[in-house]
């Protein structure tokens, strides 16, 4: 009889240590979306059919000219629930050798962020193919530490009337004279509305970042991944499924996968190493 306790709690502690270790391994996932914004939409207050500044426009005695964003897959890998490194396609370059046309370094952006404080860093990255070697540096409009994403880090990144942007309004007056800084606003109302979509059960919200710019968000708390945003959608309760601006998609929810380093912006080693170095 006491040889049978013994070999009954024994399973159960080893049936225990194996679901643990499957419910952490089962935290490491790979979000992805189909994006219609661009990771520099900030750079300037939105326009009717969102559109951004476009550097391969850019000409010696010429203002910038605007065009439209791109359609992309945006990426969310987390890691142990409670920490996520973001990347967004539209900012990756790609340099070839003009000889070979051999890839000889790639650049982009990536934003790692925690659930714990919901803060973020934003890098600049640079990937030398031939020696497999990546170079991570904070980029010029993010600090060195972690960045708090709340309302204010919003107010302070969105609201153009704000005197402090004096500079920046100048600039962007300088190539659309005639250009009227939106009417900040910021405001969550989530509705009564519920639907099924991509599997998930999900509420409707109405999100007026500005006067003229409001979002119809249908969002899941099945899974709670938003506060790997760095951007309005950081307001949004549980997880975004689907946001439409004028009856435009301007992100898609596409599936949520355990992740597979194949699939990755960058392999497992070297994912490990950024974990590793920005994370205590």
């Amino acid at each position: 009889m006491k040889k049978c306790i013994i070999m009954t709690k024994t399973l159960i502690l080893f049936c225990i240590f194996f679901s643990l270790i499957n419910f952490s391994y089962a935290q490491n996932k790979h979000i992805k979306y189909l994006s219609n914004m661009h990771p520099y939409a900030i750079s300037i207050p939105p326009k009717k059919g969102e559109y951004i500044v476009g550097d391969e426009d850019i000409k010696p005695g010429k203002y910038f000219k605007f065009r439209k964003m791109e359609e992309c897959e945006f990426n969310i890998l987390v890691f142990d629930n409670n920490k996520s490194i973001v990347y967004n396609d539209n900012s990756r370059f790609i340099i070839k050798d003009s000889i070979s046309n051999q890839i000889i370094r790639e650049t982009g952006n990536i934003d790692i962020f925690r659930k714990r404080n919901k803060s973020y860093k934003g890098f600049r990255y640079t990937y030398y193919y031939q020696q497999d070697s990546l170079n991570l540096r904070h980029t010029f409009r993010q600090p060195s530490d972690w960045q708090k994403v709340n309302r204010r880090y919003l107010k302070k990144r969105y609201d153009f009337s704000d005197e402090s942007k004096e500079q920046s309004n100048a600039m962007i007056s300088s190539f659309e004279p005639d250009y009227e800084f939106p009417v900040y606003k910021m405001q969550l109302k989530i509705t009564g509305e519920q639907k099924k979509i991509k599997g998930f059960l999900c509420n409707k919200a109405i999100l007026e970042v500005y006067e003229d710019d409001v979002y119809q968000i249908w969002f899941t708390k099945e899974i709670d991944y938003s506060w790997s945003f760095n951007n309005y959608f950081s307001l949004v309760p549980g997880t975004v499924i689907l946001a439409k601006k004028d009856d435009k998609t301007v992100l898609e929810f596409l599936e949520i996968t355990d992740i597979n380093f194949s699939e990755t912006i960058f392999d497992e080693e070297k994912i490990t190493g950024i974990l590793e170095n920005n994370f205590d």
